[in-house]
């Protein structure tokens, strides 16, 4: 059964399948940043485990904002963390707070959900990067189950030809596809809410998109080879980390205790 053509059979069993799952994640990653009234939570029992979780941090975090006006905020999401880091960028507005830098690895979000999310807070936000895989090391990824080859292209290959096809219209330029912020293929193609392509609009707020293998600039290296391969790439982790300090000679990245080093370097 391995070696016969299942790429079609696996979308379609994931668009049956997944879609549901998939979605509830998607509204509890957006929901966690929903609009809430004023509450004192400093007392537990205060605090219903149904309340937004975003939205309550980062009314603390303005509070802290307000003690210490020199905070800068960094967001870093990869896959479908993007989601979730989308969601933050409208509950750090309403605070009057916003992130000095948004960096998405690999994003799950759809260019649709980022022009309607993320497009219009890229003015404020000093330094917005994209780390994709070229689109050739995109179809040459694989997803596996327990080491078993399971379909023949990467993740966001499947959530773009079927998990998200319930949601979105496919792309005029590749029917039968969902436009995926974290395809390089869909860089150059039109958006709606949007004057110009992906990489136009980019380009017009000084965003980034680095596409792997990438050596330069320093903070924009990348040799990951696959989606789920951002954590264990040094050259990627070592430049999110330049730009959260802004310093070009950070600590190299190491999966076990690159936290300390950050601080360390900052």
């Amino acid at each position: 059964i391995a070696k016969l053509p299942m790429d079609g059979c696996i979308e379609l069993l994931a668009h049956h399948l997944c879609a549901a799952p998939w979605n509830f994640m998607k509204k509890k990653a957006l929901d966690s940043s929903a609009e809430i009234s004023s509450v004192d939570w400093h007392v537990p029992q205060c605090v219903s485990q149904d309340f937004p979780a975003s939205s309550l941090f980062i009314s603390r975090l303005k509070d802290y904002a307000q003690r210490y006006p020199d905070l800068k905020i960094h967001l870093v999401g990869h896959s479908a963390g993007s989601i979730f880091c989308a969601g933050m960028l409208e509950a750090l507005e309403r605070n009057g707070l916003h992130a000095t830098s948004v960096s998405f690895l690999a994003p799950a979000l759809t260019v649709g959900d980022f022009q309607r999310l993320v497009l219009r807070h890229l003015p404020s936000i000093n330094k917005f990067t994209i780390f994709n895989l070229s689109d050739k090391t995109e179809r040459q990824d694989r997803c596996a189950l327990n080491k078993d080859l399971v379909y023949h292209s990467s993740l966001l290959y499947l959530v773009s030809k079927s998990i998200e096809r319930s949601n979105a219209s496919d792309s005029a330029d590749t029917p039968g596809m969902v436009p995926i912020l974290g395809l390089s293929r869909f860089e150059n193609s039109p958006m709606s809410r949007a004057s110009g392509s992906l990489a136009s609009e980019l380009k017009r707020y000084k965003g980034r998109l680095f596409k792997a293998p990438n050596a330069s600039p320093l903070d924009g290296q990348t040799t990951a080879k696959g989606h789920s391969g951002y954590a264990d790439d040094s050259p990627t982790m070592d430049s999110i980390a330049r730009i959260i300090t802004g310093r070009s000679d950070v600590a190299h990245y190491d999966k076990n205790s690159w936290r300390d080093k950050l601080y360390s370097a900052h």
